[in-house]
């Protein structure tokens, strides 16, 4: 064998491999385009709408008003006010204050949004 019969056979193999190394690429082609089809399906939904947080943030507000009031003043170690422990504002007020806020909080868990309901429902239908 001469060498100019060796270099014919070194380019076959190599013509080989650049056939592979194609169809290597299209696969890889295509496996990037299935990705970007799965990215444009997958959308984030949100829980609630944007006036559901706003009032679950009043109640939380309404809650720290309540835990507020019922924290109280100062009292020296060595002055017992019972009337300042035991007053209205810490055993009746602050409690009730609280109690509106979770209640607030939950009306807001509570509260249909528009936008979540209706919208899946209509994007199901289509």
């Amino acid at each position: 064998m001469a060498k100019g019969d060796n270099k014919k056979k070194k380019n076959k193999k190599s013509s080989n491999r650049f056939v592979d190394t194609s169809k290597q690429n299209e696969e890889v082609a295509v496996a990037k385009k299935r990705r970007a089809q799965k990215k444009v399906i997958v959308k984030k939904e949100i829980f609630y709408a944007k006036e559901n947080y706003i009032i679950i943030g009043v109640g939380l507000l309404v809650v720290v008003i309540g835990l507020a009031l019922m924290s109280g003043g100062y009292n020296s170690p060595d002055n017992w006010d019972v009337n300042e422990i035991y007053s209205f504002r810490r055993l009746t007020l602050a409690p009730i204050v609280i109690l509106s806020g979770l209640a607030i909080v939950i009306f807001a868990i509570f509260k249909s949004s528009d936008n979540t309901t209706s919208d899946n429902m209509k994007g199901e239908e289509s």
